[in-house]
């Protein structure tokens, strides 16, 4: 009987959810938009998922959505300065007129992602996979997009971007 309790315990104890982020920023996250990380503190919404959301203006500066999921989410005009998006998956996000400077999206997996017209300066694009991407009038200086596969990728009148970040299915400015 001993045994089987055990056995039972162990079971329930790994059936628990287990979540990488903390419920509490996202709680709060979702009720005022603010998320804000600092010198001694982050907000962490690692491994959340977000969808349909309208988070225009929201202030996430410094947070952390590492391996998170985020579907149909409008980001317009938010601060997203040195939030961390690495390994997330994005799809249908509207980021234009947004504040991405030193935004990390490494290894990320974006479809149909609208950064139109934000500031994406200095942020990592390192190995990720950017499908129908529109970057139209972005300032991209110094981004790093090494090793990147960007397939319809829009650069028209993006600044900072040159001949070497373009795929022969990427258009806009590379042509």
């Amino acid at each position: 009987m001993k045994k089987v309790f055990i056995v039972l315990a162990l079971f329930s104890f790994i059936s628990l959810p287990s979540f990488a982020y903390d419920q509490e920023d996202l709680s709060r996250f979702l009720e005022t938009k603010e998320c804000t990380g600092g010198t001694f503190s982050s907000c962490n919404l690692e491994g959340a998922t977000l969808r349909n959301l309208n988070l225009s203006n929201a202030n996430l500066n410094g947070a952390s959505l590492r391996d998170a999921v985020l579907e149909n989410i409008v980001f317009t005009g938010a601060n997203l300065d040195s939030t961390d998006f690495s390994g997330a998956s994005l799809k249908y996000i509207d980021f234009r007129g947004s504040i991405l400077t030193e935004a990390v999206f490494d290894n990320s997996k974006m479809f149909f992602v609208d950064m139109t017209a934000s500031d994406l300066r200095d942020s990592s694009f390192q190995g990720a996979k950017l499908i129908g991407v529109y970057l139209k009038g972005a300032r991209c200086d110094d981004i790093n997009l090494k090793n990147a596969n960007n397939k319809l990728v829009d650069f028209s009148g993006a600044t900072g971007i040159n001949k070497n970040a373009c795929t022969k299915y990427s258009f806009g400015r590379c042509k």
